[in-house]
């Protein structure tokens, strides 16, 4: 009996069995569970926009004409300290400063923010109260000028209300007359084509200053 044939066969089949695995263990797999996101807390924190900035604010307000309308300004100054050369017209608005009292200085941190986009008419930052550091009331004699007409063709700033014999500056501020001999006088320089001013003292009372002298051009 010839053998070859079957030992030819036997080996055949011992050979299928043992074929060896060929994949690269060191091949990376793709796994449909692998995250490739970043881990949390790896993103930079948001920065806050705008720049602390200290506002100091005057005792007393001026009517003042921007680009729109005439109103009431605040007179204020950036910086550490107090420059009484430096008070510029402040025109903007500061968000959440809503109890300013006449006859005070403040002190204030506020936060200035370049605006992305300038409405007409408007100021390029806007400015937000973060907090009112001091408030120093200036003595009661202390005296200050407004100006009550800037230009002969212009209304004045002060009028009496409709109906009322008292004096108001833009309907806002009332005005007392520290001698009742200024009223003739006013009442003159509303109804005339100069400009004047008036030299003023604060009241005990609030929202109200004393007319103490006008001056006419």
């Amino acid at each position: 009996m010839n053998l070859l044939p079957i030992l030819f066969i036997f080996l055949m089949a011992c050979s299928s069995t043992n074929v060896s695995d060929t994949t690269d263990p060191s091949t990376p797999q793709n796994d449909a569970n692998t995250s490739t996101s970043m881990p949390e807390g790896d993103e930079p924190p948001m920065k806050k926009e705008g720049n602390e900035i200290t506002l100091w604010v005057s005792h007393y307000r001026v009517p003042c004409v921007g680009e729109g309308d005439a109103s009431l300004c605040y007179l204020a100054q950036e910086g550490t300290t107090v420059n009484e050369d430096n008070w510029e017209y402040f025109y903007d608005a500061i968000q959440g400063f809503d109890n300013y009292e006449l006859g005070s200085i403040y002190q204030l941190k506020i936060r200035k923010t370049e605006r992305k986009s300038v409405p007409e008419d408007a100021g390029s930052f806007d400015y937000s109260l973060m907090e009112i550091v001091s408030k120093e009331k200036v003595a009661k004699t202390t005296t200050f000028d407004i100006a009550l007409k800037m230009d002969p063709n212009m209304l004045p700033f002060i009028m009496k209300k409709s109906g009322g014999e008292e004096f108001y500056l833009f309907d806002e501020i009332k005005v007392e007359l520290g001698n009742p001999t200024l009223k003739a006088k006013l009442e003159q320089a509303i109804k005339g084509g100069s400009t004047f001013a008036g030299t003023f003292t604060h009241s005990d009372s609030p929202n109200t200053i004393v007319l103490k002298s006008l001056q006419v051009d």
